[in-house]
């Protein structure tokens, strides 16, 4: 009986470690969106622009990735692309410590896009491990029908 006890206090102290070491790794960057699209409604292309903050005190090799979620209505697709504010194609990169990073998020529809319809996006940073180290911030985007306008 007594060793059952140990046993269920070290998995539910094993577990408590393990549940508090994700949540310490995606709080170490922190991403927000700084500014919306400008361009028209109706254009083609859009850019959001993003900032990341390393909140640690170490500097933190991570990858920035966009995941397609479900919007609450009507969805498209969209090619969504992930560049610097010079309009390279970013792959993984490390920020310092108590450092911020601002890149952006292109999303561009062709002529076969659905219209009056949404897409919707979670852009996040992994770690070189597939772990998540920050937190999420999603993008609504609408695709509206040009005719529609008066």
């Amino acid at each position: 009986m007594k060793k059952l006890v140990c046993f269920i206090l070290f998995v539910l102290l094993v577990g408590n470690f393990s549940v508090a070491q994700n949540k310490q790794n995606s709080e170490l960057l922190e991403l927000s969106i700084v500014n919306n699209s400008n361009n028209r409604l109706s254009s083609s292309t859009h850019f959001y622009e993003l900032q990341l903050v390393n909140n640690s005190n170490k500097a933190i090799e991570y990858t920035i990735v966009t995941k397609e979620v479900k919007c609450e209505k009507n969805t498209s697709k969209l090619h969504n692309e992930v560049i610097s504010n010079q309009g390279f194609k970013l792959g993984t990169q490390k920020i310092l410590s108590q450092k911020s990073y601002s890149f952006k998020i292109k999303l561009t529809r062709n002529h076969l896009t659905k219209l009056n319809t949404w897409n919707c996006i979670e852009i996040r940073a992994l770690s070189q491990n597939g772990e998540l180290i920050s937190n999420a911030v999603p993008i609504a985007h609408f695709i509206p029908d040009p005719r529609n306008f008066n």
